[in-house]
């Protein structure tokens, strides 16, 4: 059980202000033998800084994509989640669709805060971030079994060209015993693979799904299609080919 991080209160870097001493003509906090010759400014005013929420950033800091930009380098060179996250806020506030979802993985993965999760992958949603609709996905499914909603999300990412969601959607569709919308999601992705995509993730799950599930004819279909790019680049997959070779053909008999 993990234990949930609440948020706190942080403040802009705060240099305190040399406060003229009046009476001797020194500044305050100064060594004697450096200021006894220094007059007292006639024009001096104390700066005010206000408390800020981190949960309310300042966006009057820099552009949304400078403020992405700061972000990652504070979350993947330095590892510092809480100064990443504020500045992923800084972009979020601004509806950076990158921001929000890198904000929603955060939250998921290292603060553990499922709620604020949620809300920011469905705000990155919002603005256009498909693989956000993968992430809040997966994390419905964990949270509540394969319901219509995750499957609606993976279709949702599938669609704007998100090939991981592929390999999530087939393992949906597995969860559930659907082998007919299985075997085409599998097809249509399978059909659309391209020489780039052969070391595709989406592509290993497909694949392991399909040998799961005994579907040895299907597979011989894809691998053995003249011209095909499984066919072109069969090397990386050779065990596949060595579980077809030897499927047992009573299991799967070859019309």
């Amino acid at each position: 059980m993990h234990t949930f991080l609440s948020w706190e209160e942080f403040r802009l870097p705060i240099h305190p202000p040399c406060i003229p001493n009046r009476r001797s003509g020194l500044r305050k906090n100064e060594p004697e033998e450096f200021t006894l010759e220094r007059r007292i400014p006639t024009d001096f005013k104390v700066i005010q800084l206000q408390p800020i929420m981190a949960c309310e950033p300042d966006t009057g800091y820099d552009h949304p994509d400078e403020a992405f930009h700061k972000a990652r380098r504070f979350h993947l060179e330095h590892q510092d989640f809480r100064e990443a996250e504020k500045w992923y806020r800084i972009a979020a506030i601004e509806n950076h669709p990158d921001a929000c979802f890198h904000l929603g993985f955060l939250f998921e993965t290292h603060f553990r805060d499922l709620t604020e999760a949620r809300l920011f992958y469905q705000k990155a949603i919002d603005a256009g971030n498909s693989y956000a609709c993968n992430n809040l996905a997966l994390l419905l499914w964990s949270e509540s079994g394969p319901g219509q909603e995750v499957e609606k999300l993976l279709k949702q990412s599938l669609a704007s060209n998100n090939k991981l969601s592929a390999g999530a959607l087939v393992l949906y569709y597995e969860a559930i015993g659907n082998m007919l919308d299985l075997k085409q999601t599998a097809r249509i992705f399978l059909s659309h693979l391209s020489e780039e995509d052969t070391h595709n993730r989406a592509l290993g799950i497909v694949l392991d799904c399909l040998i799961r599930q005994k579907e040895f004819t299907f597979l011989r279909s894809q691998f053995l299609k003249p011209g095909s790019v499984l066919m072109k680049k069969a090397q990386p997959y050779w065990h596949v080919l060595e579980i077809i070779r030897k499927a047992n053909i009573e299991d799967d008999p070859i019309s």
